[in-house]
């Protein structure tokens, strides 16, 4: 692949870093245990919002309560309310939760601007280590049939950061090599 064109309104940013063999050894995957942590930033990319695209500037009922002049009521919390957790992203589910208890995306949990629904921002920041069962796991629920509690794994590889937004840019090969060490 000679480019990868990320594009709103949500993108994840996936990486690993290995440890080349040499002399007989395997290559080896590396966790934060080996004492690693990857940088990401999207170069000439630092936000999305403005004369980009507007995306957390225009007003949407955001929570539901018939109006728009709540402080979250935009497009961006709007689109992401039907998404929830409980106490964190590593898909935790409390004993004796129940509907009240979520932690709405786009509700209880604001999107920032410029940020994706994790938190992490557009302009750069420490990719969060997904572990290997993936990692940002999210709830929805279905209606037909009804049920509960859906767990969505949107990172699921070694290092992942759901940045959503990162409009407009095109990421040539020799930039996803700062990726891996």
């Amino acid at each position: 692949m000679d480019y990868c064109c990320v594009i709103p309104p949500y993108n994840s940013i996936q990486a690993q870093a290995i440890k080349g063999g040499k002399d007989g050894e395997l290559p080896k995957l590396l966790t934060p245990d080996d004492d690693i942590k990857l940088y990401y930033y999207v170069k000439d990319n630092t936000y999305s919002e403005g004369n980009k695209m507007k995306y957390w500037s225009v007003r949407k009922d955001a929570d539901g309560d018939g109006h728009l002049d709540s402080a979250g009521d935009n497009v961006a919390n709007y689109v992401w309310t039907h998404l929830y957790i409980y106490k964190d992203l590593e898909g935790t589910i409390p004993e004796g939760v129940s509907d009240k208890n979520r932690l709405r995306i786009g509700r209880q949990i604001p999107v920032k601007i410029d940020a994706g629904s994790s938190g992490k921002p557009v302009s750069g920041g420490y990719l969060s280590y997904a572990g290997k069962n993936g990692g940002n796991i999210v709830m929805t629920d279905t209606l037909v049939p009804a049920v509960k509690n859906v767990k969505l794994v949107l990172t699921s590889l070694m290092f992942g950061m759901h940045s959503g937004f990162l409009s407009q840019h095109s990421m040539t090969l020799q930039e996803k090599a700062q990726f891996v060490l």
